[in-house]
């Protein structure tokens, strides 16, 4: 799909991210269906985007993952995850933009600059990034028995749409 030159939101409802950190023999999920994203193409490229994420939508699979996640993440002081474009990038699919990534709360506050993958560029668009706890300033998690490695694997998926005025 080609895009036109203009401003783009976050279809309504369009929006999906998939967090996901790695302990010996199990996976430990988090999803969330929010967030705020705006973006800029001109000269057929991406020069502007924009992403803010609400962190209390961040859902775990279960009770106790969810209670770890309100507790790691200090969910009460309603922490913000944001994502910046570093510089101007193909939006095809293979392309790899570099974003800021950093959480706005109390706490290490850390930006972390990492590429996203262009997964899919059609209707609707495919990313994927992998990160480390480290460097957004967070030490891995343990979680139970579980010693939670530094990595962490997000999934994202969403639509756009032309913003009118």
């Amino acid at each position: 799909m080609a895009w036109a030159d203009g401003s783009y939101r976050l279809v309504p409802h369009s929006f999906s991210l998939e967090i996901t950190a790695q302990a010996p023999g199990h996976s430990f999920v988090v999803k969330s269906q929010t967030a705020e994203v705006a973006l800029t193409i001109a000269e057929g490229q991406l020069s502007r985007m924009e992403a803010q994420l609400g962190l209390n939508s961040l859902q775990a699979k279960d009770a106790l993952g969810q209670r770890e996640l309100k507790k790691y993440l200090k969910l009460e002081q309603n922490p913000v995850g944001k994502a910046v474009l570093m510089t101007p990038t193909g939006l095809e699919k293979g392309a790899a933009p570099r974003l800021n990534f950093w959480v706005e709360a109390p706490g290490p506050g850390q930006k972390a600059e990492v590429p996203v993958k262009v997964v899919r560029a059609e209707d609707e668009i495919e990313l994927s990034a992998q990160l480390l706890f480290s460097q957004l300033g967070y030490k891995p998690p343990r979680l139970l028995l579980f010693k939670v490695k530094d990595a962490l694997s997000l999934q994202i998926k969403l639509r756009l749409e032309a913003q009118q005025g």
